[in-house]
């Protein structure tokens, strides 16, 4: 027989379960309303007024002022101090400008990522810096039963793996510093770089080499090499090959030779495109 306070904490559990999901369709619902809100703005780029805005969307002006806020905090909405009204702010913006760059990225580089993955029976990818961190707008997968892969759009730190430190290399020594600052560089796998004088030594000599070659730093076991892709006179990012270390055997210099290949051929590319790098 169970005890007598058993279907007591059943209920006080069904309880918790029921106000979570309470709580989770009230944010879900907020949500929605400022993606509706920042949809209007970007369908109809003026300034708007609360009033406006809240006849649109259907929602109060107290509604509305507080999803303005919320999104004003975060620079996706500007407001004009002397009218009170709204538009676009420069985070929307810019992440409409980076989804155009990334499709571009990835419509250009996948015919040379695709070779180098078939040549080399390795995972490829095109790694790019947002903010103080770096993510694959594109790669490429290996045929075999067994791969990495690093999922497209998830971002990664850009002091941990050869791919992210080539990017970092090339950067103004300011993003170095706050990088080093912010992210405290921690650890992700066993041999990870957490020390900031071991990292200026490591990006130097990046900078030196003209790639970079890890094992064991964003996950246990891995491998990848980088080289630089450059575009329009200016840096774009990283080309990188992923494989498990155990695999590696003597074939370094082998792989590293085909990805400095490819990743001068997919720089004549994006250099031919230097308008659309803006």
């Amino acid at each position: 027989m169970p005890p007598s306070h058993s279907n007591t904490d059943q209920h006080s559990g069904a309880e918790v379960a029921d106000t979570s999901a309470s709580a989770r369709t009230g944010r879900l619902s907020s949500i929605t309303k400022a993606l509706d809100l920042l949809e209007l703005l970007a369908a109809a780029p003026r300034e708007w007024g609360v009033s406006e805005l809240g006849r649109e969307l259907s929602l109060s002006k107290s509604v509305v002022h507080g999803l303005l806020a919320t999104l004003r905090d975060k620079d996706f909405v500007a407001m004009d101090e002397r009218s009170r009204r709204y538009r676009l702010g420069l985070k929307a913006l810019t992440l409409g400008a980076h989804h155009d760059l990334d499709q571009m990225l990835r419509a250009a580089s996948m015919p040379i990522l695709n070779q180098l993955t078939a040549t080399s029976g390795e995972a490829s990818y095109l790694m790019v810096r947002r903010g103080m961190t770096c993510v694959a707008v594109a790669r490429s997968l290996p045929a075999t039963a067994i791969h990495l892969a690093i999922e497209e759009g998830v971002r990664t730190p850009l002091h941990a793996g050869a791919s992210a430190r080539v990017i970092l290399a090339h950067e103004a020594p300011d993003l170095v510093d706050a990088v080093i600052r912010q992210s405290g560089l921690p650890r992700l796998g066993n041999c990870t770089i957490t020390e900031a004088d071991a990292l200026l030594e490591s990006l130097e000599q990046i900078r030196r080499q003209g790639h970079a070659f890890s094992v064991s730093e964003t996950l246990n076991g891995v491998f990848a090499l980088a080289a630089p892709v450059h575009g329009a006179g200016q840096m774009i990012g990283s080309l990188g090959l992923v494989g498990i270390e155990a695999s590696l055997g003597d074939r370094k210099q082998g792989l590293l030779a085909q990805l400095l290949d490819h990743a001068r051929q997919l720089s004549a590319v994006l250099s031919s495109r230097g308008e659309a790098l803006g």
